[in-house]
């Protein structure tokens, strides 16, 4: 084989590869898919344009709250209780509950917090996104939904890029108090906790009392 001939075969070896199928063989693309299921379904269109009902479940969660925040002994250090405030609300077309933490955490990060039910696949999904750069990746889920007064999520949870094995639940007091409780499965049947929040909501300031007028000057 020539040189010529060679390079000629190098050349088609690509376009047979990256040949693309005819138009009518090719499989729908995700948007094709929605789109068909869009137009086939009028419920899963509602789905779109409806806040979930499931999301009444947790609209006492909005407002500021503080926060007291226990990170559980270690081999290396002592039991940490610090203080954090927490302000929550719904965003996102009020699909997605959005809580903003500052002042405490394993090393005193703010973060961001996402809470919120998906329709279609009628999931519990949370999220955790952190001002040092941490953040769940994967989110922690729940198909199961309220029991009674708490909601657990659980799934992979990173670290600094440490995985682990993580059920969070969210355990409702009354509407002005509840916990978030971290665990982690280590082997088998071993659980343990390792992060507490215990949210209080903040009680409101009172208004400053309306100055008094300034004495008006006896009359001459």
């Amino acid at each position: 084989m020539n040189s010529r001939t060679l390079l000629a075969a190098t050349l088609a070896v690509p376009f047979t590869v990256l040949a693309a199928p005819a138009p009518g063989d090719e499989p729908p693309t995700v948007i094709e898919r929605v789109q068909r299921k869009w137009a086939e379904n009028e419920e899963i269109r509602k789905l779109a344009t409806t806040q979930p009902q499931a999301l009444a479940a947790v609209s006492w969660l909005t407002g500021t709250w503080d926060a007291v925040v226990k990170t559980h002994a270690t081999k290396a250090e002592g039991e940490k209780v610090e203080k954090a405030t927490r302000t929550t609300r719904f965003e996102l077309g009020g699909r997605w509950l959005l809580s903003r933490n500052k002042g405490a955490g394993p090393l005193g990060e703010d973060a961001v917090e996402i809470l919120g039910f998906d329709p279609y696949q009628r999931i519990w999904r949370w999220q955790f996104f952190s001002s040092v750069g941490r953040g769940t990746n994967a989110a922690l889920v729940s198909t199961r939904g309220w029991d009674e007064e708490r909601l657990t999520v659980a799934g992979t949870f990173y670290i600094w890029g440490e995985s682990a094995d993580v059920a969070m639940r969210l355990v409702k007091m009354s509407n002005d108090e509840y916990y978030e409780i971290f665990e982690e499965k280590l082997t088998g049947e071993l659980v343990r906790p390792f992060l507490e929040y215990h949210y209080k909501r903040a009680k409101a300031v009172p208004a400053a009392p309306a100055a008094k007028p300034a004495p008006k000057p006896p009359a001459k």
